[in-house]
């Protein structure tokens, strides 16, 4: 997310808390994010624009901008979260549906949306 979005985010935030934000802005965000010792899954980043077709005319600017993705190895942050001792017993291991009054599907954590369910189940349907 760009700084300037993190820091309207931080803004809508703070307006909704009772009392002190947990963060005052961007800054305070990442310097949390920097200063956190657990895990070693080191950050990645990529670029990516927009290559679709352009108007000949008043071409917005996000089609011309370059946009920086960060991002750590999901696959690796999954490993060491279930290796990591602090979640034992805190984490579902299997896809699981739970229905809610109206027979209505609940979702509350991965294993329990469908993506988790189709990918556990969809080689025995």
């Amino acid at each position: 997310m760009p700084g300037a979005q993190l820091d309207d985010l931080m803004d809508i935030w703070a307006a909704r808390e009772d009392g002190e934000p947990l963060f005052t802005g961007r800054d305070d965000f990442y310097s949390i994010i920097d200063a956190t010792e657990a895990g070693g899954i080191p950050w990645q980043s990529f670029s990516a624009t927009y290559s679709g077709v352009k108007p000949e005319t008043d071409v917005p600017p996000w089609m011309l901008a370059s946009y920086d993705v960060w991002y750590c190895d999901p696959l690796l942050v999954m490993r060491e979260q279930i290796a990591n001792p602090d979640f034992n017993g805190q984490m579902h291991y299997c896809a699981k549906r739970v229905y809610g009054e109206n027979d209505e599907m609940e979702f509350r954590d991965l294993m329990e949306g469908t993506w988790a369910w189709d990918q556990s189940v969809c080689a025995f349907l």
